[in-house]
Order: structure tokens, then C-alpha cells, then sequence
């Protein structure tokens, strides 16, 4: 359906509860968790051009390779296994954008059913992930930078006001 259609719906990037949450956190000296500037990356139908099945690159080929008005965009279609971090890794490492869609949950006699197979691989929100998406990835990773100098600047003047507050504690009791 996606070379018919040349439309898809790319999932939205909401970061990773373990690695990437969104927004970044940190827990400064004081225990109190600042948070950080929240990247916005939601979903979107695009239009597709330049289909390509089965594209390889060196090591890897996507089941779709094409391009919408971001760039490339490598599709994986997930029926039995999903896409393995070896590969997931590669694309990271080449800056390219990958989604997957999961239809290893669907009904084998889904497919006699062409309106809810379509569905599924162009327009369920449920099914698809990026496996890279450096944009917003990119912008996560500057928000975390931005959220470690303002922990540390925080961290410095905490610092700052405890050795003010004990060097007038002592020269308190040295009265």
C-alpha cells in the first residue's frame, strides 16, 4: 500500500522513559529534579517520493527507502522479527531516519481485508516507532546540554550559599 498510496503516517518522537525522557531531567545537589525544555516531535501523514523496495545500504536494506519533505526515510515493514539493535545502531551512526511498522499483531486474514490492511501499514498510529530519528534526537541532546548548565550553575550557587552559610555558622561560634 505504501507505493500506491505515497503517503504514510511517520510517528510522533516522544523520547525514552530509561535513556531520552522527555523532557531531560536531572536531580540537582539539592534533591530537587529540574526539568528541561520539551521537544515536540508529533506524528504527521507525509507524502512519499522516490520509492525504492528493498534499497540496500552496505550492511542493511529497509523494506521502503523514499524521501518526504524532511529528507530520506527508511521504512521497515515488521511482520516476524523486529529490526535488531546491530542494525538500528547502523542507521543511528549514519544520521538516517528509520521508522517501523509492527503488523506482527495483525490477523493473518487481515489481508483479504484490503481497507483495514491498508489502515494498518498507512495510517495506524498504534504499529509504527522511529528506530532513529536524529531531529528530534538531536534537539533532546541539545535540551539536556542546556538543562546541564543550568543544574550546574544551580549546583554552584547551592554550593556557594552552604559555604557562606558555614563560614558564618563558624564565625558565630568563634564570637
Amino acid at each position: 500500500p505504501i507505493l500506491e498510496r505515497r503517503d504514510l503516517l511517520l510517528p510522533g518522537w516522544y523520547g525514552d522513559l530509561v535513556d531520552m525522557p522527555n523532557p531531560p531531567r536531572m536531580v540537582g545537589v539539592d534533591g530537587v529534579v529540574y526539568e528541561g525544555r520539551r521537544v515536540d516531535y508529533p506524528q504527521a501523514q507525509k507524502q512519499l517520493r522516490d520509492l525504492e523496495v528493498e534499497r540496500w545500504f552496505g550492511e542493511y536494506k529497509p523494506d521502503v527507502y523514499g524521501f518526504d519533505d524532511e529528507g530520506e526515510l527508511l521504512i521497515e515493514i515488521r511482520v516476524s522479527h523486529a529490526v535488531d539493535e546491530r542494525k538500528a545502531a547502523r542507521v543511528q551512526a549514519h544520521g538516517r531516519r528509520m521508522m517501523e511498522i509492527d503488523l506482527s499483531h495483525l490477523d493473518r486474514d487481515i489481508s483479504h481485508d484490503i481497507a483495514a490492511f491498508e489502515r494498518a501499514v498507512i495510517s495506524d498510529p498504534a504499529n509504527r516507532i522511529w528506530i532513529s530519528c536524529p531531529t528530534p534526537t538531536e534537539a533532546w541532546q541539545a535540551a539536556k546540554a542546556e538543562l546541564e548548565q543550568q543544574t550546574a550553575e544551580r549546583n554552584r550557587w547551592i554550593a556557594e550559599q552552604r559555604a557562606e552559610a558555614a563560614k558564618a555558622a563558624q564565625a558565630y561560634r568563634d564570637r
